[in-house]
């Protein structure tokens, strides 16, 4: 870790629980002894898989994402429960 470039957490707020993130509003001390408020959202993780055919061709899904309004092609992924392994 560059020390140089490293922010040191004061304080952490969580301000939103959802089903699938957090939302958390932290105060950190950057190395110009600045004091700044940083935003940050965490998640359980994620898990995908690129399958390719016999044919050598990658496939993908058709899968609707909410926040987008629409349809994207992606490879085959799902969200990870707490403590899961993506390994399983």
């Amino acid at each position: 870790m560059n020390k140089e470039l490293f922010e040191r957490k004061i304080s952490s707020e969580k301000i939103f629980k959802g089903e699938i993130v957090e939302l958390y509003v932290d105060k950190v001390k950057l190395p110009n002894n600045k004091i700044v408020t940083r935003e940050k959202v965490t998640h359980p993780g994620a898990v995908g898989i690129v399958p390719i055919s016999k044919e050598g061709k990658i496939m993908l899904v058709k899968q609707f994402r909410y926040p987008l309004g629409s349809t994207l092609l992606e490879i085959p992924a799902g969200k990870l429960g707490k403590g899961e392994d993506p390994r399983d």
